[in-house]
């Protein structure tokens, strides 16, 4: 009998051992480029953050890059461009997110096309109700302000006599729930095809060779 699968185009992400120097490499590589991602979305004031997406990504080659790639992120952007000492407690931002897509693989075994649903919608509102807590706590304590856009409609809520730490959540509903899509389906996307192209083949090619 022929099977049939929930992923009728064969395409998804399996969970799967990588070598050290790959996952020390992938670490290096996705902090590189969340860096110049993020340096980026300030200088042209583009309103997401995008500074998760090659976090996401390293989190499907393990336990290491999951956790490393966004430590070295958040501790090498107050050397370059637009980084601020101040943002450091918004790793904890990106070790939930990358934690969220480890635990999910590591449970499931794969993530296939429906479950980015779910993981889209779970890392959006962690990260946006982190993001205002922290947010709040940092600006108050040390006057942090980021470079990103939406600082303006908070303020206007502020101006509304709505609360800081309220302003600062409402303001990251539309922006996280954009901003954190995109970055889990792109990273989704980037290891499934790394995967099918140069790993497992397709989740189809694997459960036939069962």
């Amino acid at each position: 009998m022929q099977n049939i699968h929930t992923d009728q185009t064969g395409f998804c992400v399996r969970e799967q051992k990588y070598p050290l120097p790959v996952q020390a490499a992938v670490t290096v590589l996705c902090a590189a480029l969340d860096l110049a991602l993020s340096m980026l979305v300030c200088r042209f004031r583009i309103p997401i953050y995008l500074d998760m997406l090659f976090t996401l990504f390293a989190a499907y080659f393990g336990w290491f890059p999951a956790l490393a790639a966004p430590v070295l992120y958040h501790l090498s952007s107050p050397f370059f461009p637009y980084g601020d000492i101040r943002a450091l407690p918004f790793l904890i931002c990106s070790l939930t997110g990358s934690l969220i897509i480890r635990l999910f693989l590591q449970k499931n075994k794969k993530i296939e096309p429906l479950d980015l649903v779910f993981l889209s919608i779970v890392v959006s509102l962690a990260i946006c109700i982190e993001g205002g807590i922290i947010f709040t706590a940092i600006y108050t304590g040390f006057g942090y302000m980021d470079c990103n856009p939406s600082k303006y409609l908070m303020f206007s809520l502020i101006m509304q006599h709505i609360p800081l730490f309220v302003s600062a959540i409402l303001t990251r509903i539309p922006l996280s729930s954009i901003d954190k899509t995109i970055s889990v389906c792109v990273s989704w996307l980037l290891m499934a095809a790394l995967q099918k192209k140069f790993f497992t083949g397709s989740c189809r090619q694997h459960e036939a060779e069962k």
